[in-house]
């Protein structure tokens, strides 16, 4: 099975854990643009399956060196503190870097579903309104527990978890889905005057917006 391909796709998704970053960067949290601490969720391993550090992750964007990789991961040993918040003090990594390292990771790990073809409980759509659907790119499938578990897509996953650890009162589990199934789901669920399915690549904000 190929790390982060959607090969291991089911209708419904099963769950994920609460992940804690080890010395070479696997993700326990993380700070929204406000600064506020985020945890993300832990990953139910598949036994084939490995996680990819996020440092390894940032070398190969080309935003750190080998050299600059080992000097965090030393800073770490004393500090025990998140390795990309030691990558953005100490070697300037942007957040946004970080963050899309942490979403390529995310995606490794996370339970693809086609979100076409997914099941949608009325309640949990219900959680969010037609408008921030579209705009975020995000779709609530159902309620286990006490947790809402939504899709989105590789692109726009950090978009969508800035949205719903502001917004959503609920812990949000995360499944992963391709564009054009998530907009598929979209307009079979949440149909909006204005809204088309090519719009979840391109001009949603601007669409919606006009749209309100």
């Amino acid at each position: 099975m190929r790390l982060g391909h959607p090969s291991h796709k089911t209708e419904t998704g099963t769950g994920v854990p609460e992940l804690r970053e080890d010395r070479h960067g696997v993700s326990d949290h993380h700070r929204d643009r406000h600064g506020k601490p985020v945890r993300y969720e832990e990953y139910r391993v598949d036994s084939q399956r490995s996680i990819v550090p996020i440092g390894q992750l940032l070398v190969k964007q080309g935003v750190l060196s080998l050299d600059e990789c080992d000097r965090i991961m030393a800073e770490q040993d004393v500090n025990g503190r998140p390795f990309g918040v030691i990558a953005e003090e100490m070697c300037g990594v942007a957040a946004d870097a970080v963050e899309q390292a942490w979403a390529d990771q995310y995606c490794m790990m996370a339970e693809w579903i086609d979100a076409s073809l997914a099941k949608v409980d009325p309640a949990a759509l219900a959680m969010i309104d037609r408008r921030q659907a579209w705009q975020f790119r995000v779709l609530p499938i159902s309620i286990r527990g006490n947790e809402l578990r939504v899709c989105t897509t590789r692109e726009h996953l950090v978009r969508a978890l800035n949205f719903t650890t502001r917004h959503v009162k609920m812990t949000c589990y995360y499944l992963m889905a391709e564009t054009d199934e998530l907009a598929a789901a979209l307009m079979r669920h949440c149909p909006m005057e204005g809204m088309s399915a090519a719009m979840v690549t391109e001009g949603t904000m601007e669409a919606v917006r006009e749209a309100a």
